[in-house]
């Protein structure tokens, strides 16, 4: 996985790339819940991408 380290606008939206095709569902929820409360998760198993938005 890539992770962009430049300064952006702060958003509730999340790209996320280059995901192996073994990571499921509820590996991204775990590892990206503890950056804040996750109300949806746009991500098929086998997917290389996912979005993630998080609440306000």
């Amino acid at each position: 996985m890539y992770i962009f380290s430049g300064k952006i606008a702060p958003s509730k939206y999340l790209w996320v790339g280059n995901i192996p095709v073994e990571i499921k569902r509820r590996d991204l929820e775990h590892a990206f819940s503890r950056h804040g409360q996750i109300k949806s998760l746009d991500y098929s198993t086998g997917d290389p991408t996912a979005v993630i938005t998080y609440c306000d």
